[in-house]
């Protein structure tokens, strides 16, 4: 079920399937934004939502996502003013 809700998910946020290039309006801190708010649902979280919700995955991706914004470096335009 995790799978499940995680496609329809990646879908809906226009992460699956991965876009073609040229990636025309596509940015780094958009991508991170979707992947954040990427909504995953386990059978087990009907059952007891006391549980961490599908199994902590949720929080996992966020954490994931932040540890590799942090790492991107690109070109600061105002660098060039």
């Amino acid at each position: 079920m995790m799978l499940g809700t995680l496609l329809k998910s990646a879908s809906a946020l226009e992460l699956w399937p991965p876009p073609l290039s040229p990636y025309n309006g596509i940015t780094v801190k958009n991508i991170m934004e979707r992947v954040r708010s990427l909504k995953l649902i386990a059978l087990c979280d009907t059952w007891n939502p006391a549980l961490r919700p599908a199994h902590g995955y949720p929080a996992w991706v966020k954490d994931r996502a932040d540890v590799l914004d942090s790492r991107v470096v690109g070109l600061e335009l105002d660098d060039f003013r």
